[in-house]
């Protein structure tokens, strides 16, 4: 194991889990000269569960282009018969990579910088705090595996198949449809023109087989038959936000239900809260890490939050008004997350955007 001089064994940080937010704590810690250990059941870069799409508007991590397979330019939501397009603009940032090349490369990097990495190691986040002087715990959703259960809503699930065909149809375009019956959702994310994740996801059980029903899904856009590359399926867990803090251990990404409850999309929230968790042990400052989170996230995430809770409340009709708002305002919108999250304003100017365009935004959603 690597150790940096001047640090005992009590100094170390534990990391468990190996995806974007143990990697973001990783480095975090080489960054601040902190010793760290991280515990990875399997192997880094392995077995992603994972639409692989990144909507991030705040800014809070640099991808690069080299592990991006489309540019997300256009959005297509399908809504109580309607079909609804949102030109997201070039500036903006959405991606879909390919997640396992990025975490295995920022895996080389954190062992460049001095990680002490333990591959094909489980470890238990609370087993560890005698020995650490804290633990982060980046297991994301399957932190959720032991104990499902005990939430009440219980997490949503989705399902996925990643396929290879023509999907130049979709190029530079994310494709959502909203599933009638239920609070339920299909996607389509391109990775390039000829592949792309195709999936389900739902927040109560429906009636019929889910795989039938993203089977008929396929059916229905002309792609059923194209080759099946991978089927996966996990915890939607944005529903069930936990305490960021339990004794040493510091939940981030998915296992602390960070992801947005609207769209499950979190890579941007798991980056985010690894990096603020070791920066907040190096502090001492617990605040220090729901002040930055909400800083950078909350807004959106508000926002996002009353939509889901209007989608519950009423049903599609909600999306149906809510896809009408965003064609109407969606440059508005766009460029206003970008200007607040930007490192164009100072912090008290920041401040009075911030408190302003919640208003704003809570006005168009009372709409919906």
């Amino acid at each position: 194991m690597t150790r940096r001089s001047g640090h005992s064994d009590r100094d170390r940080i534990a990391v468990v889990g190996g995806g974007p937010a143990w990697l973001s704590a990783a480095l975090t810690a080489a960054r601040l000269g902190l010793p760290c250990v991280l515990f990875e059941k399997g192997e880094i870069g392995g077995n992603i569960q994972c639409a692989e799409g990144i909507y991030d508007p705040a800014g809070v991590l640099t991808m690069d282009k080299a592990f991006i397979r489309t540019r997300i330019r256009h959005a297509r939501l399908h809504v109580n018969g309607r079909s609804f397009t949102f030109d997201i603009g070039s500036r903006n940032r959405f991606f879909v990579i390919d997640r396992g090349e990025w975490q295995a490369e920022l895996g080389r990097r954190a062992r460049a910088a001095g990680v002490a990495v333990r591959e094909g190691e489980r470890a238990d986040p609370f087993a560890l705090q005698d020995d650490f002087r804290a633990v982060v715990d980046a297991r994301g959703m399957y932190a959720f595996y032991s104990r499902w259960h005990e939430f009440d809503p219980p997490p949503g699930f989705g399902l996925q198949w990643t396929l290879e065909g023509d999907f130049s149809a979709w190029a530079n375009t994310i494709d959502v449809k909203i599933l009638e019956e239920q609070p339920g959702y299909f996607w389509i994310f391109p990775k390039g023109t000829r592949q792309a994740n195709v999936g389900f996801g739902w927040l109560t059980r429906p009636a019929a087989p889910p795989w039938e029903i993203l089977e008929g899904y396929l059916e229905a856009n002309g792609i059923a038959g194209y080759r099946r590359v991978r089927k996966i399926g996990g915890f939607l867990v944005g529903t069930c936000p936990q305490p960021p803090f339990a004794g040493k251990v510091i939940r981030t990404g998915d296992a602390g239900g960070f992801a947005s409850a609207l769209h499950g999309g979190g890579i941007d929230a798991a980056w985010l809260t690894g990096r603020l968790a070791v920066e907040t042990v190096a502090r001492g400052e617990p605040a220090h890490f729901l002040r930055e989170l909400n800083r950078k996230l909350g807004l959106m995430r508000c926002v996002e939050q009353r939509v889901m809770d209007k989608w519950l409340a009423e049903g599609p009709a909600a999306l149906e008004r809510a896809g009408r708002l965003l064609e109407e305002n969606g440059p508005l919108l766009r460029a206003s997350v970008r200007f607040i999250t930007s490192g164009l304003l100072g912090a008290a100017v920041r401040r009075v955007f911030q408190g302003a365009m919640p208003r704003e935004f809570y006005r168009l959603t009372d709409q919906i």
